[in-house]
């Protein structure tokens, strides 16, 4: 059962690829027809999406071990990467972090996600620019949840050391800081949850350095 939604999720993120490929028309009807198109795509990976995470949230824990034997976590941050700007802030993006939660819920989930190179990074490059308060929080719920782990700790500082010195911010903080300081004024209810979930963040951040020097 894991392997064909493995294999549904593969052939979404090949049609999306494509989809998100095809040049700008200078036809008006083509065009239109193109973004008709696409929006009809982005709505049925959303409901793949959906599916795959109600299976790893609901679904025996044998199916969350075949779905990482089948390399199914590799393949989800691989369909992160393949997101253009405007659908890292749909569904899709939400739903494939939710797979992750789902993952890090399972002790083979925790333990394949801590010993992927560099998957904390990619969640942590793709999902924290979003604008969608959503996206944001989900985000940094995972992280929070990963800097308690053992191993953890480590694993989230390297990956946000990184997006700091891709993004050339002052500090690896400097966003989370900024979000706290910044004002949602279309999204008020998010804006609240958002700035409670970094705040637990860095205050997982402080606990999980502790562990690590005791």
């Amino acid at each position: 059962e894991a392997l064909q939604h493995i294999n549904k999720i593969k052939d979404m993120k090949k049609e999306l690829i494509m989809m998100q490929n095809i040049p700008i028309s200078s036809d008006p009807n083509v065009q239109e027809a193109n973004e008709k198109n696409l929006q009809m795509l982005t709505s049925k990976a959303e409901n793949r999406t959906a599916q795959l995470k109600a299976a790893l949230s609901t679904k025996p824990t044998e199916f969350s071990i075949d779905f990482i034997n089948l390399q199914g976590f590799p393949l989800i941050l691989s369909f992160l990467q393949c997101l253009n700007e405007n659908l890292r802030e749909t569904r899709i993006h939400l739903n494939l972090l939710g797979c992750i939660k789902s993952l890090l819920n399972d002790k083979d989930g925790r333990r394949h996600i801590l010993s992927h190179p560099n998957g904390l990074l990619i969640v942590v490059s793709i999902s924290l620019p979003c604008a969608n308060l959503k996206i944001k929080i989900l985000a940094i719920e995972l992280l929070a949840g990963v800097a308690l782990l053992p191993g953890g700790h480590k694993k989230v500082l390297t990956a946000l050391t990184y997006f700091q010195d891709a993004n050339k911010d002052r500090s690896r903080f400097t966003r989370f800081i900024s979000d706290l300081d910044h004002s949602f004024p279309n999204s008020l209810t998010h804006e609240l949850e958002l700035k409670t979930i970094i705040l637990c963040f860095i205050n997982s951040i402080m606990k999980g350095g502790l562990a690590a020097t005791t």
